[in-house]
């Protein structure tokens, strides 16, 4: 480009630049023609620049799917958690589970967090039903945009929709929204080897994901990835109406550069930040205490939560039970921001909380069907004098499978049903059972099969010292049941307790 002189036929005017179109009427057509060439590449300059600019925030929002490491194994094991998985308390049993474990239903680490990869065996609960979540610590703050998701690589078992919750502290969670407020379901895999991605309408910045199976085939395994990119790399571009290009990136800091030809050709001659109030976190809102605040740039909008109608600020019940009985295949009972299920006598609530079925239709694989009884939408099943006989290990294991525990008796009133419904089955022959309960972990310090530790309510018959004796029965009288520790390797009929709400 030509060096920028002023021709001495131009005097410079106060006020003015010496880019500025000026008369030059007065000056030779050689100057003129010069000075026309050095305003058209002036322009052409500002257009450039801005076209690049424009394209940039373009391509970069477009580019920000990449997969977040899951795959790649760059997001570490040890960053993917869950609130349960199949197989995890073989840690409490065993020193070397790899070696000690005899894997007489599945490997001694099916279903561990760790495989929840896309090129994993995929993670599984250890309980199928609604309220297990997997979760993903991506490091630092990324935007996502979107996540890819699969089933096992060797069974049918994969989840056929699912719920996402983001978090920045791991503390507070919030549930992704749909375009009306209520909470997204996404939809997830029709079978277990074709990999199903959902992108997000709005890129959210966070840095714990979790994945909630709604529903499932047969068992929930999911293996998953994270879409996205670095936190502040999706750049929306804005063009003023004269030579300045408006960059804002992210959503908390703006940066706009003036462009304005000069002797040297195009600079930067200002730079300027705005920080954009938070006003959900400064808890500057009116929002209702039944709705959400999201903070937008500059503003903030409240949505009513699921279970309440209205503006946002104002929001109120919605009796759900009014419309075709809220779905429910019983009886329906209305709350306050929710309403509830339930079935008549000798059915429990499916998975999904609205539909009735008997025991025997969830749980087919534990035979004979009349040994179940139903206490508290919970289905026990308990065998008898006819029914294989297993240790204790391999008796939880059984329960597991079919997606719950051995039975935990946290109560008198569980106790006395339990007591009750044995009576029923097993008459006098049997009289013994496993529970899950047993003190694997360290002598007297007994853990239910959920993990919870003993209560206040036992019914050892015995508090002596009891050594290599360390799993619990349910001992069976005419006139009582009471609770006795037993050799582990011994063998006895046992009592599963079978999935919340009838999940399987």
């Amino acid at each position: 480009m030509p060096p920028r002189t002023r021709p001495a036929c131009l005097p410079k005017l106060r006020g003015q630049q010496a880019t500025e179109r000026l008369p030059y009427q007065r000056c030779s057509s050689t100057t003129r023609r010069h000075l026309r060439q050095v305003n058209r590449m002036d322009h052409r300059w500002v257009c450039l620049t801005l076209f690049l600019a424009l394209l940039a925030g373009m391509t970069r929002g477009q580019e920000c799917q990449d997969p977040l490491g899951m795959e790649s194994g760059s997001i570490p094991d040890d960053s993917i958690t869950a609130s349960s998985w199949f197989n995890d308390w073989v840690y409490d049993f065993y020193d070397d589970p790899a070696t000690e474990y005899p894997a007489e239903f599945y490997s001694w680490d099916f279903g561990a967090t760790w495989y929840a990869r896309l090129n994993g065996d995929g993670w599984a609960p250890t309980y199928s039903r609604v309220g297990e979540w997997l979760q993903v610590d991506l490091g630092e703050m990324k935007n996502v945009k979107g996540t890819i998701t699969l089933g096992s690589p060797d069974d049918n078992f994969y989840v056929t929709s699912y719920k996402l919750q983001y978090s920045t502290d791991e503390t507070t969670w919030t549930t992704y929204a749909d375009t009306d407020g209520s909470e997204k379901v996404f939809p997830g895999n029709t079978d277990r080897t074709t990999p199903v991605t959902n992108l997000l309408d709005n890129p959210i910045g966070t840095r714990y994901v979790r994945f909630l199976p709604q529903t499932w085939r047969d068992y929930p395994v999911l293996r998953v990835e994270i879409l996205g990119c670095a936190a502040g790399d999706t750049v929306a571009t804005t063009l003023a109406p004269t030579t300045t290009a408006a960059l804002t990136t992210g959503r908390a800091t703006s940066v706009a550069t003036t462009l304005a030809p000069t002797s040297g050709g195009p600079t930067t001659d200002a730079l300027t930040t705005a920080r954009d109030v938070d006003e959900c976190a400064e808890e500057a809102d009116n929002c209702s205490p039944q709705a959400t605040c999201s903070d937008t740039p500059d503003s903030f909008t409240c949505t009513c939560n699921p279970g309440y109608t209205g503006n946002g600020v104002t929001c109120t019940d919605v009796d759900e039970c009014a419309s075709n009985n809220g779905g429910c295949e019983g009886t329906c009972t209305n709350n306050v921001g929710s309403f509830d299920c339930a079935c008549g006598a000798g059915l429990v609530l499916n998975a999904d909380g609205l539909a009735c079925d008997t025991c025997a239709d969830l749980y087919p694989g534990l035979q004979p069907s009349h040994n179940f009884g139903i206490y508290q939408n919970q289905c026990f099943w308990a065998g008898n004098f006819r029914t294989p006989r297993l240790n204790y290990m391999a008796a939880k294991q059984a329960c597991q499978a079919q997606g719950g525990t051995l039975a935990m008796i946290k109560d008198e009133a569980t106790q006395t049903f339990l007591s009750n419904h044995l009576k029923t089955i097993s008459g006098r022959r049997q009289r013994r059972f496993w529970i899950g309960l047993d003190d694997l972990n360290a002598e007297k310090a007994f853990l239910w099969n959920d993990g919870t530790p003993l209560g206040e309510y036992d019914l050892f018959r015995s508090s002596a010292p009891h050594r290599i004796r360390d799993c619990v029965t349910l001992y069976k009288t005419r006139r009582m049941a009471r609770w006795d520790i037993k050799n582990c390797d011994f063998r006895y009929p046992y009592i599963c307790q079978l999935g919340g709400n009838g999940s399987k």
